[in-house]
């Protein structure tokens, strides 16, 4: 007997066959039940790993940077709850595209980020890798201090913002030391100096 999967033909039944028939089907049997295994959604991942009722609620949240009137690529837009001094590895962050646009993500791709009152921190920083980004600051610590941000949102609860613009100019603000925190080359995600 002659079975076709897919690109492959499997023999059954030949004499001279070192499996016998019974342990080839059985075999057959569990790569045909368990082949649809793994084929979960990122919402059921999502649920069983972090309950729906141990979920923080999302708002949509995203728009456009221009620099010096401009949409500026891959600049990396944080957001600073109201009353921290600067952002950590759980801060949402996002990157712009080729038309500035940026949309932050909290569990799901584009769901938003929780309701709060934020500082808007941007930076251009440079590709360290395949997904990581390294400093220093290409606008010069301009737009990167939680005390003199880029800009100040309020995300409310029911009330996506999905065109949100920030317009930084570059001519308006001089330049700036560091602040107290550096990027993570691998992660882009900021960690705050101790001491």
């Amino acid at each position: 007997m002659r079975l076709n999967i897919g690109s492959s033909v499997v023999l059954l039944g030949d004499q001279n066959q070192r499996l016998p028939r019974r342990l080839l089907l059985m075999s057959l049997l569990n790569l045909v039940v368990f082949s649809g295994c793994g084929g979960e959604n990122a919402q059921d991942r999502l649920n069983q790993a972090i309950p729906e009722s141990q979920r923080q609620s999302v708002v949509p949240l995203s728009g456009t940077v221009t620099l010096d009137g401009k949409p500026s690529p891959d600049l990396m837009v944080r957001l600073v709850k109201d009353g921290e001094g600067a952002p950590d590895s759980t801060s949402p962050k996002s990157v712009t595209d080729s038309s500035g646009r940026f949309e932050f993500t909290t569990y799901l791709s584009g769901d938003g980020v929780p309701p709060g009152k934020y500082a808007v921190l941007v930076e251009q920083l440079t590709k360290a890798g395949t997904a990581g980004w390294s400093g220093p600051d290409q606008l010069k610590n301009r737009f990167n201090h939680v005390k003199e941000p880029a800009a100040a949102l309020q995300v409310k609860s029911g009330e996506p913002q999905v065109d949100a613009k920030i317009d930084l100019v570059t001519a308006d603000k001089k330049p700036k030391p560091a602040p107290k925190y550096s990027a993570s080359v691998a992660t882009g995600k900021p960690v705050k100096k101790m001491g």
